[in-house]
């Protein structure tokens, strides 16, 4: 079922995601955590799309 593989591609993914997610996971539902990332993610599509330039990623240190 296609949602099980879904499910079994978030487990793997989060086990070696940055610890902030996993943070995150803990205090939020993981529904509402996959509505942040998919809000996050869209912003920054939007974002690159409208702008027309590459993105470029800025980590905690650096921000």
């Amino acid at each position: 079922m296609a949602s099980e593989r879904h499910c079994h591609i978030w487990r793997e993914w989060t086990l070696n995601s940055a610890p902030g997610l996993q943070a995150l996971l803990q205090r939020a539902k993981r529904n509402v955590v996959v509505v942040a990332l998919a809000n996050k993610l869209a912003r920054i599509a939007w974002a690159v799309m409208s702008k027309r330039h590459p993105y470029e990623a800025v980590t905690a240190s650096e921000g």
